[in-house]
């Protein structure tokens, strides 16, 4: 009997001390994360306002007017903030702005933003948090994703109640801001950041 146990607890401790640690899947949202090959967003986005606002020249490079390969080399090697103001007909997820900061061609943050640009707004007289979708499924997709989030604060911007949940890894960590108007039901998605 003693023999059967000490057997038991020496497997359990050799299986426990031979498993690889798990490594915690990068955050994204939409297929949009800093592991993101950002080189493929041309394609990705061929009809959507991209640019790159380099740091240390203060050059700003478009993709519609400097092609393809200057502005995809310019993202790969250089520092500074990408932006893509997305078509209406390439939105995915309720995504209209992505902004990525960029230091020597890698990806430091990301922050997409949900707000539905005015000009493709079809009521006019439509209430400002109608230009944002609802914050639930966002919130949803992301704790099925990476697990409840770690830390919250919440705070008031003139009428604007917002909640930001943060989530963190060892090596990033993602927020999602909501808000929410006094006196009105809709909680609506802000923005998302994930940052190193």
């Amino acid at each position: 009997m003693m023999l059967r146990i000490a057997s038991a607890i020496f497997l359990v401790a050799f299986t426990g001390a031979t498993q690889a640690p798990l490594r915690q899947q990068p955050f994204a949202y939409a297929d949009l994360g800093l592991e993101t090959d950002w080189q493929a967003m041309a394609a990705k986005y061929p009809h959507s306002s991209q640019e790159f606002w380099e740091t240390s020249t203060g050059k700003i490079y478009l993709l519609e007017s400097d092609g393809a390969p200057k502005f995809q080399q310019a993202v790969r090697s250089g520092s500074g903030r990408y932006r893509i103001r997305v078509s209406q007909d390439e939105v995915r997820d309720g995504v209209y702005f992505i902004e990525l900061q960029i230091a020597g061609g890698k990806a430091q943050s990301l922050k997409l933003s949900f707000e539905k640009p005015e000009a493709l707004v079809k009521n006019q007289d439509a209430s400002f948090d109608d230009r944002y979708p609802p914050c639930a499924p966002l919130l949803a997709s992301f704790t099925t994703r990476f697990g409840k989030h770690q830390k919250s604060r919440s705070w008031s911007e003139e009428a604007l109640e917002q909640t930001e949940r943060t989530w963190s890894s060892s090596e990033e960590q993602a927020s999602v801001v909501c808000g929410q108007y006094y006196g009105r039901k809709k909680v609506f998605a802000l923005e998302l950041t994930i940052a190193r």
